[in-house]
Order: structure tokens, then C-alpha cells, then sequence
């Protein structure tokens, strides 16, 4: 993570997964319900499951989530893997996407979404996933192995990396071997997850009521699960470093599946009377799918500032002309100083690590002139990073070769 010394409010964010039942038609007749639903959870970042292909992706984008405020979302690179794929959609005002791996599982692979927050410069990932349906031992089976898979990536990261996973995982309990090897902690590596509700035993019971989000309905129409809302197969899991305070918390209670008030255990979430969301809500959900979507909320501790037009909330100096960016092996940029001090200048990767260093001096006030030569480094996101004793300035750059 990139180490900041100046201190900014900081900021909350929401982050959504939602299973969409099937979403691969066009024009799709549900995209009503799900406006309202969307505007009315107004998600930063948004995963779902069950979209058909890219051009639903496109659908989504234009007709549900950018229909009432043109651009105010847009769309992760898409892997079309299934008929039942993963998708991943953010404010392009609050976060940059740094890059999107597709982690090959059976029967669908697991998506993992880099995300720059620009207000705090926290760098996090996202994983979505679907794992395999059924209640059967080989159905477990088949979960556990994709959760294999993914701890075997997250196994890798470095110590505190923010991370978290979402999605459909159709667990019934905690007895679930994929669960219980997502939470293993056995101390000979790091990649193990947190649940902040730890509920013991079978999942699918009146006690567990509030955490369920599955299914709406109790009656068939258009595909999905009838019998009410009974289980808990879509939740967040997330790293340890995202349950302690520090750059990225989690914000204690924040997640829990919209719509649900606990009163319509193995009934319709539109069932009157509604406690939870209005009542036009309550019937979006209804007819939009047989999942609910669930919400959980992060802090992201602001101490740096970071934007793509290099501005800055700080007086002590300035980034400016940083060009041409993206640039293919040589980048100039001008940095204006109004005040002395030593000034550090480095250039870093996306996992937070110093891979330059261009300057490290003394300087007065006035105008100054560098560049960086980025021969020696693979093409991707970088970050210019300009600290003085007490101030300090971070503008994303992109080489492209």
C-alpha cells in the first residue's frame, strides 16, 4: 500500500453484489424494476452474476444503472466464460480499474477487479463469483474446489492487502468445506477471509432470518428459485486487513441484504406489510429476481490526493504537464514548488511497491522539469509520487508499449 502522510475526511463507500436471474435478453422487460432498485441502492461498485454476454453488460449499463444520469457508471473488462458469467460495474468518478484477472474454475471462473479509490489512494481488490449450485456432496465438492483455486491466488498476497469476495457462493452452512477452506487460517500463509457473522450450523432456519436473500418469491414465473426467503447464498467475505481499522474498514453492520426485514421468513419480500424498503421497492425486488442484492459499506481512510488531471487539495506544490500520458517509454512532467523543503519523487506499481526513484533533493521555490524513462518496466498502471516533509501528491500514469 502507498504510505501517505497528509491528512484528508475520509470517505464511505458501498459495494453490491447482485445475482441477476438470467439476465441475456434483449430489450429485457425486467430493466424497469431494476432501475428502481438501482437508483434506489445507488451502489459505488456493483458486481452481479448470471449475465449472458457482453452485449448484456452494454444493455445493463445503458438501460438500468446509466438510464436516469448518463455516465455515471461503467463497465470492468468482460470475460465471457459461461451463460451464467460474473460482471463488475463502478463509478469512474470515485475509482480507477487497474486490471481484471479471470481465475480459471469449474463451473464458472472467478473474476477478481483491481480498484484504485482516488479520494485515499487505497488500492483493493474485488472478487466475484458463482460458485456451483446443488446441496449434493459433489456439488460441495465442486465449491470447494473453486475455493481452492481462489485461495491459492489470494495466498499470494502481501501482508494487509485489502481484498474482498462477493457473489453467489450457494453455501448452506458453515459446514461447507469451500466455506470453512476460504476462512482457514493455518498460519503458514495469508489469503484467508473474514465473516463478520460467523453463524454456526445450517444457514436455511428461522434464527438466520435477517441474512437471507434467497429466494423473493413463492410462487414460478420467468425462471429461478421459488419458496421464499430461506437461504443465505449472497454475501461478502473479506480479507483481515479489511476488518481491522486501517487504510480500508469494514463498517460493522453495513451488510445485509436489501429488502429484507426479518418478516418474511419462507415468504415473498413484497408480502404487506414491508418494513425494510418502501413498498414500490419491496415489488422491484419481487419481479426483478428470485436474489436479493446485499449491500456491505467500507471506510477508506483519505491521506493522499489522487486525480487523473494531476490537481490537488494541498498549497505546497503542484504536479503539472504530466504528458504524454499514457506514454510508451518516456513521460515529463513539471513540478511548481511555493515552498522549501526536501522533495522525494518515485514512481510505483499497483501493489504499492518503489519500482523508481528520480529524485531525492532540496528545493526552493519555482518551476521544475523531469522525466521518467520506463524501459526497464513492463507495460500497466504505475503512480508518479511527489512527498515533501509533510505533503505529498499522486498522479496515476500509464505505459503502453
Amino acid at each position: 500500500m502507498l504510505v501517505a502522510t497528509a491528512s484528508f475526511a475520509n470517505d464511505t463507500i458501498s459495494v453490491v453484489t447482485y445475482n441477476l436471474l438470467f439476465y441475456d435478453e434483449i430489450p429485457q422487460s425486467r430493466d424497469t424494476n431494476f432501475r428502481k432498485t438501482i437508483l434506489y441502492i445507488q451502489p459505488d461498485v456493483l458486481v452481479v452474476q448470471e449475465i449472458g454476454s457482453q452485449a448484456n453488460v452494454d444493455n445493463f449499463l445503458t438501460n438500468v444503472l446509466n438510464y436516469y444520469t448518463p455516465g455515471l457508471y461503467t463497465s470492468a473488462q468482460f470475460y465471457n466464460t459461461s451463460n451464467l458469467n460474473v460482471a463488475m460495474f463502478y463509478k469512474p468518478a470515485l475509482f480507477d480499474l487497474l486490471n481484471v484477472v479471470a481465475i480459471p474454475t469449474y463451473p464458472r471462473d472467478i473474476m477478481k477487479y483491481r480498484l484504485l479509490h482516488l479520494k485515499s489512494g487505497q488500492v483493493f481488490d474485488v472478487f466475484g463469483l458463482h460458485l456451483k449450485a446443488g446441496n449434493s456432496s459433489a456439488n460441495m465438492n465442486d465449491r470447494n474446489n473453486e475455493a481452492l483455486q481462489l485461495r491459492a491466488y489470494t495466498n499470494q498476497y502481501p501482508v494487509n492487502f485489502n481484498y474482498i469476495v462477493c457473489g453467489d457462493f450457494n453455501f448452506y452452512g458453515d459446514f461447507e468445506p469451500a466455506y470453512q477452506t476460504l476462512l482457514l487460517n493455518n498460519g503458514s500463509d495469508i489469503g484467508n477471509f473474514k465473516d463478520h457473522l460467523n453463524l454456526s450450523g445450517t444457514w436455511n432456519n428461522y434464527e438466520y432470518r435477517f441474512h437471507h436473500s434467497q429466494s423473493t418469491r413463492t410462487r414460478s414465473f420467468g425462471g429461478g428459485a421459488t419458496g421464499g426467503c430461506d437461504d443465505r447464498f449472497d454475501f461478502f467475505l473479506f480479507s483481515p486487513a479489511v476488518v481491522n481499522e486501517g487504510g480500508m474498514t469494514y463498517v460493522q453492520g453495513s451488510s445485509v441484504p436489501i429488502g429484507n426485514d426479518g418478516n418474511h421468513y419462507n415468504d415473498s419480500i413484497n408480502e404487506r406489510p414491508v418494513t425494510a424498503v418502501p413498498d414500490s421497492i419491496a415489488d422491484a425486488l419481487h419481479y426483478a429476481s428470485d436474489h436479493l442484492p446485499v449491500i456491505s459499506k467500507y471506510v477508506m481512510v483519505s491521506s493522499v490526493s489522487i486525480s487523473n488531471s494531476g490537481t490537488s487539495f494541498i498549497s505546497d506544490f503542484k504536479l503539472t504537464s504530466v504528458y504524454p500520458n499514457p506514454f510508451n517509454y518516456r513521460v515529463n512532467f513539471s513540478l511548481n514548488v511555493s515552498v522549501v523543503d526536501e522533495y522525494y519523487i518515485s514512481i510505483y506499481d499497483v501493489n504499492g511497491r518503489e519500482v523508481a526513484q528520480i529524485g531525492k533533493q532540496y528545493l526552493t521555490p519555482g518551476n521544475y522539469k523531469y522525466y521518467f524513462d520506463g524501459n526497464e518496466l513492463s507495460s500497466g498502471n504505475y503512480f508518479l509520487r511527489v512527498r515533501n516533509s509533510s505533503e505529498q501528491i499522486i498522479r496515476r500514469i500509464v505505459l503502453v508499449k
